[in-house]
């Protein structure tokens, strides 16, 4: 199964990449750990990862594996699952990943602050 924000993300960058003419490639995160391994996510393999290269290869900006505003939303709905080794913990958890998806596929708002933080990334990159 693909993750969530893999999938909500790469419309976005894909609009992106179209209306900037930047050209894209992907990398499976596990058919590339050595790359992966580099841009880890608070010591794990978050994806999605975007990589944005210069015309030799080399990396000049990165994003992901979500907007901060999306990330806040994530954070707080974690510190409300119950601990671990709560029976209820795998349900509580599927439940409120259900619920981000949906906010995050209904809510105009959320695309937005993918968008705008991946602009600002490129903005900065080529300035």
């Amino acid at each position: 199964m693909w993750c969530g924000d893999v999938m909500l993300n790469n419309p976005i960058i894909r609009k992106i990449a179209e209306a900037t003419q930047l050209e894209i490639h992907c990398v499976y995160r596990d058919e590339d750990t050595d790359l992966i391994d580099r841009y880890l996510t608070n010591g794990g393999r978050s994806i999605p990862m975007y990589l944005f290269l210069d015309q030799i290869g080399q990396v000049i900006g990165k994003w992901g594996p979500r907007a901060s505003q999306r990330q806040q939303l994530v954070t707080e709905a974690r510190a409300q699952l119950p601990e671990k080794d709560d029976p209820s913990f795998e349900e509580k958890q599927k439940e409120m990943y259900t619920t981000l998806q949906g906010k995050f596929v209904k809510d105009p708002q959320c695309a937005k602050w993918v968008y705008e933080d991946m602009k600002n990334v490129i903005i900065d990159m080529l300035s």
